[in-house]
């Protein structure tokens, strides 16, 4: 049983905003729709916790970059990683559960500005 909608944007340029725009105002719109279990500390419930929280997720995918170096820069900032495939890498936030969506997007942000020192 699927206990949870899940939206998926690609952005191939790294500019997310439009994105993000879009799939808030879809969110936005199937809540007013369907009722959704909501808790002020955990979040939206699901019947499976790793779904409970924001249900806000970014994951985002590099190539050809060093996995040890992305990765502690993820760590730095409370994200999470994973090595693909070679040289690829995926960063994505470790928890939704007590964070809201613009929490999750700044620590992305502090990664980035993190990677551009």
């Amino acid at each position: 049983m699927i206990n949870h909608f899940k939206i998926v944007s690609i952005s191939e340029n790294g500019k997310i905003k439009n994105n993000y725009n879009f799939i808030k105002s879809l969110l936005e719109y199937l809540e007013s729709q369907i009722k959704i279990d909501y808790d002020d500390i955990y979040g939206f419930l699901a019947c499976k916790p790793l779904n409970n929280g924001s249900s806000f997720e970014i994951r985002m995918e590099f190539d050809e970059v060093d996995y040890n170096y992305y990765k502690k820069l993820a760590e730095n900032v409370d994200l999470d990683s994973s090595k693909l495939v070679s040289k690829s890498f995926e960063v994505f936030n470790r928890n939704k559960i007590n964070l809201s969506s613009s929490e999750i997007l700044r620590k992305f942000i502090s990664f980035f500005t993190q990677n551009l020192n």
